[in-house]
């Protein structure tokens, strides 16, 4: 059995085990429809005054994986990718294979028959702290598969840390056959001759060659599956650079972007408001009539396009002077270079002679004279070039753009696909292509932030090469617009020197420390979200996915961090988060934990720059409830706790004292066919009786057991399978017999009720897939928001029998700052159970709201081929994503914590006789197992559920009565709030959440009762204040 770790999974499904019938069987009642709820009484549920619990935090995450015992840490964040953090080990000094290292801490389940998983190293860099960073890519059947890469850390022969991206769903069982590659080749130029991409071929240079068009198989993920494709790099012309993902066995295109990265959008030069065509000619040195010689190198000053003088490095060969710089001796190869036209290590500018890479007349020459007098536009191109490639050098030792010597090209007078003035600039993996503008933009080559956007692009592809789509691409445009604001570091706008004012009237293309820049929303030009609130949501067609758009939340994070701890701290920090931590699919909450991460490194656990990044990503709403640890326990209930259980043929109730279990007593009520669901303070619990109707049991504790059996309705149905309620007595939720996927909720405050269809989220956002038959357990969180149920789920499949189990998930019934229903949203514990594994009878820790226990079930087939199942009871951080073995069971076991966290309850078998047994947890570690502490409780017993009986604090109280004193203005708000108050009342503390229930800030009221919120987003707000007597008020504003 393996040990699984969790974590709140959001979108996606998949795998399960062949059956259900080794877990639970529900017998199918026909349907008859419900009516609506007329209650008998309500459930009073005595409640302290206290703060709120945490609410949970739907999480999108990979699927279920194994740990090793050495993990101190395993962390899954909503981009699906995991950050593991190990305890003091010798996996790496004992390793036999770097896949040997990897499966020890992952366990990832290898069930194929003829295919093998594995992973292959693809870079290494040690770092200046001593520390080893080692890239690597997982395989199948020695095929990558398309964004699983992880990174292991390693200092003094020691794994620190991993983290990145593993398949761990199903896995085919043969290698299916592949057309060739010239078939896929051919299918992809079709492909891309139906978007209207330009093929054309033309003599160049021998030192700027295209690269050929290549075709690899990998493995490409989709709905779950692995399907066998060819990934395809194709360079139609000079200028594009095409990635495409196509189906080997079908042809069919299952994805493709242009990885050609570009100032601006694309779309944004496409306008119809006229454009220049006075196209300049540019006459230079024939250099293919030179001699080979090396003559050397030359140096002169000339005015660049903004009037300054640049110093420009040369190259002389004979009588001709060109524009290549061979001064760079860090770089240089001369020994390899055939000058002018195959330097080695230099930084080169060449001229497309107003010719675009989209026509057959596009052709390259030399940008060279005889006078070493150059002209302001190639001045510009190769002192933004030289910049980059110096700061690059002096800020991070890296030796040019790919880090290994290679030269840096610049290419001017590129026109567009029409020979029209080109407005943008571009970098397409090898070189640097500068339009001279027309509509929206001057000369490009006159801004250094474009340049150095553009050229730190190269630097990003060399790196983590970020997948240029949707928030991979986001980061990718960010980082460039981070490391062009750095080269070009007096301000945070960018292209400010290039932009035209009738186009961006703020006077910049974008601006990192306002990136809405003068707009009001995405119709505007230049305007960019600041905040995850103001996400976009785009298709490839649109910007890769809105690479350029996006761009600015990440943008503003860099803008917030650089400004907390100053631009010289944070361009470290980035530039390892990038080499060290991001890998090719990180999401913008990888770039958070890369962030930190590196902080770390360089600065210590506990240091300013670690917090500043934290508070920055906060700031845009990157991470928070995502990647952090919401691990707060809630005030221990003070009052006694017992069990109520039943007995085998679950004919009555037994209320249990587990001090002296042999002194149970039989309770005389109705038998129950679901477990009993308690109030917190243990006043009251619900159930469903032996002829479906919902019975109420209320409990008076003053003078030892006395109750009171009920009927929930006035006009008892006979039509429900399952009812809970939530902790506070507000509310309850229940379900039919007649098997469906929904559940119902009934609101005693507002008498209302609501009913929330179940689905299983996918990936692809806003899209829900079927597959949810039925639901079975249920309990509500401790905020009365969510509640946490188990499922029945059939996936359809035309070669077969369909693929049946049982998973966990949580589903958002309730919003309590608005006081109604909430809109059903669902995130699953797994995105992706193993092949017949199935989960179910959920249960949370008594004190830990993020800690749950579960049943795990795993069937598989022993020596002999028969049928076996292995039962176990596990118990999980929903956190932190550690999840942890309890007890190797025998039968399914129910399990329910203890009023002090302290035991497990589960039920046993013994010979065809249910026990009810308990089990030692660590106090450190309420998922870890005291070992060989488990203790027979009772016999002939069984689903038996620990509940309390007092008072805590936990839920959220009412408004305290102060409420109405308390004046909040203005309304709507821009920089500050004033809170008022008619008696002078002293407040104390303050909290700002978002109606998600996020918090977004905290702190301590000043005398002037005045707070700060310049550095919210635009948005609805809750503020939340406690008084000098620890009393609570809220009050709603608007963020403008």
């Amino acid at each position: 059995m393996r040990i699984f770790i969790s974590i709140l999974a959001f979108f996606g499904f998949v795998a399960g085990v062949q059956s259900q019938s080794s877990f639970k069987n529900l017998t199918n009642s026909p349907f008859v429809a419900p009516q609506p709820l007329q209650i008998s009484k309500a459930i009073n549920s005595s409640m302290s005054p206290g703060r709120i619990a945490m609410p949970i935090s739907l999480h999108q995450g990979p699927s279920i994986l194994s740990v090793n015992k050495d993990v101190a840490s395993f962390k899954i964040l909503n981009s699906g990718s995991f950050w593991i953090e190990m305890k003091q080990n010798d996996l790496w000094q004992s390793r036999s294979s770097m896949a040997n290292v990897i499966q020890n801490v992952l366990s990832i389940p290898d069930k194929t028959k003829s295919l093998g998983l594995s992973w292959t190293s693809v870079t290494e860099n040690t770092d200046q702290q001593k520390q080893t960073h080692i890239r690597v890519q997982q395989t199948l059947s020695g095929y990558p598969i398309k964004g699983q890469d992880i990174i292991l850390h390693i200092m003094n022969e020691e794994l620190k840390s991993l983290n990145g991206f593993a398949w761990t769903g199903r896995i085919p069982e043969q290698l299916p056959e592949s057309v060739s590659k010239e078939q896929a080749l051919a299918a992809t130029k079709s492909y891309l001759q139906s978007k209207n991409v330009h093929f054309q071929q033309y003599p160049m240079l021998p030192g700027m060659q295209i690269p050929e068009d290549a075709a690899s198989l990998i493995w490409f993920p989709k709905e779950g599956k692995l399907l066998l494709a060819y990934k395809i790099e194709m360079y139609p012309n000079a200028m594009d650079h095409w990635i495409v993902y196509i189906d080997a066995t079908s042809l069919t295109v299952l994805e493709g972007y242009s990885e050609t990265c570009s100032i601006a959008p694309m779309e944004l030069y496409n306008h119809n408001l006229g454009h220049s065509t006075t196209l300049k000619e540019y006459n230079h040195a024939d250099a293919d009539a030179l001699m080979p010689v090396l003559d050397g190198a030359t140096v002169t000053t000339d005015q660049d396009l903004l009037g300054q003088n640049r110093t420009v490095n040369g190259y002389q060969v004979g009588s001709n002077i060109f524009m290549i710089d061979a001064s760079r001796t860090t770089i240089f190869q001369p020994s390899q270079s055939v000058m002018p036209n195959d330097p080695v290590g230099v930084i080169w500018t060449v001229d497309a002679q107003n010719s675009s890479p989209q026509q057959s007349s596009f052709g390259i020459v030399q940008v060279s004279n005889t006078t070493n007098n150059w002209k302001n536009l190639e001045v510009s191109a190769h002192f933004n070039a030289g910049q980059a490639f110096e700061y690059f050098k002096t800020t991070f030792n890296r030796k040019s753009i790919n880090g290994n010597g290679g030269n840096i090209i610049s290419i001017i007078n590129v026109t567009d696909a029409n020979d029209n003035n080109m407005d943008n600039a571009f970098w397409n993996g090898a070189a640097m292509y500068y339009g001279n503008g027309d509509v929206a933009f001057t000369q490009l080559a006159k801004g250094l932030d474009v340049g150095g956007h553009e050229m730190s692009h190269g630097v990003i592809g060399s790196t983590a090469n970020l997948e240029y789509l949707s928030q991979s691409g986001a980061l990718n445009e960010s980082y460039a617009d981070v490391f062009g604001s750095m080269i070009d570091r007096d301000d945070w706008k960018m292209g400010e020197d290039v932009v035209k004012l009738n186009f961006f009237p703020s006077g910049a293309l974008r601006d990192l420390s306002d990136p809405h820049n003068g707009g009001s929303g995405p119709n505007d030009h230049g305007w960019q979200p600041a905040h995850m609130n103001e996400y976009q949501n785009l298709s490839p067609d649109q910007d890769n996915g809105g690479v350029h758009i996006n761009s600015g939340i990440p943008n503003k994070a860099f803008f917030l961090f650089a400004t907390a701890i100053g631009k010289t701290k944070a361009e470290q920090v980035y530039y390892k988060a990038l080499t060290d931590y991001l890998v090719k699919s990180s999401q913008f909450i990888d770039m958070r934990l890369a962030v930190e991460k590196a902080a770390t490194d360089l600065f210590g656990a506990g240091s300013t720059e670690v917090a500043a990044g934290h508070t920055a990503f906060d700031q845009v709403g990157i991470g928070a409830g995502q990647g952090d640890d919401h691990q707060d326990d809630i005030d221990t209930n003070g009052g006694a706790d017992f069990i109520l259980a039943t007995d085998q043929g679950e004919t009555d109730l037994y209320f249990v004292p587990p001090a002296n279990p042999s002194q149970f007593v039989k309770m005389n009520v109705r038998a129950p066919i679901s477990r009993p669901s308690f109030t917190d303070d243990g006043t009251a619990c619900v159930y469903i009786d032996d002829e479906n109707n919902m019975i109420l049991l209320t409990f008076n504790w003053s003078g030892g057991l006395s109750f009171n059996s009920s009927y929930v309705e006035n006009n008892p149905q006979g039509i429900w399978r399952n009812v809970v309620v939530s902790k506070d007595g507000s509310k309850i939720a229940f379900t039919t017999s007649n098997l469906t996927n929904e559940i119902n909720v009934y609101d005693y405050n507002s008498q209302t009720s609501n009913t929330f269809t179940l689905y299983n989220p996918t990936t692809a956002g806003g899209i829900n897939a079927g597959g949810v038959l039925y639901s079975d357990a249920m309990e509500w969180d401790y905020t009365g928001e969510y509640i946490m149920y188990d499922a029945f789920n059939q996936i359809e499949s035309s070669f077969g029998n369909g693929i049946e189990y049982w998973d966990i998930s949580f589903i958002n019934v309730w919003n309590r700052s608005s006081v109604q229903f909430a809109d059903g949203l669902i995130g699953k514990l797994y995105s992706n159970l193993p092949e017949n594994v199935s989960i179910g009878n959920p249960s949370f820790s008594k004190n830990s709201p993020f800690i749950i226990t579960f049943d795990f079930l795993e069937d598989f087939f022993d020596n002999s081929g028969n049928l076996q199942t292995d039962y176990w009871v596990v118990a999980a951080n929903i956190e932190s994503g550690v999840a942890n073995n309890i007890f190797h069971n025998n039968t399914i076991g129910f399990p329910s914590y203890s009023r002090l966290d302290d035991k497990i309850l589960f039920t046993n078998d013994d010979n065809g006789s249910p026990l009810l047994a308990t089990i030692n947890v660590q106090s450190s570690d309420k998922t870890l197992p005291v070992v060989n502490s488990e203790v027979l409780l009772i016999s002939g017993a069984q689903k038996g559920v620990w509940f309390n009986v007092g008072n805590r604090d936990f839920t959220a109280t009412k408004d305290i009565s102060l409420t109405n004193d308390l004046r909040l203005y203005p309304h709507p708000a821009s920089e500050f709030i004033n809170i008022e108050s008619e008696s002078s009342l002293q407040l104390t503390g303050y909290t700002i959440s978002e109606l998600s229930g996020r918090k977004v800030l905290q702190g301590q009221f000043l005398a002037d009762h005045k707070i700060s919120v310049e550095g919210l987003a635009a948005g609805m707000y809750l503020l939340q204040m406690t008084d000098e007597s620890g009393r609570m008020a809220s009050l709603k504003f608007v963020k403008q």
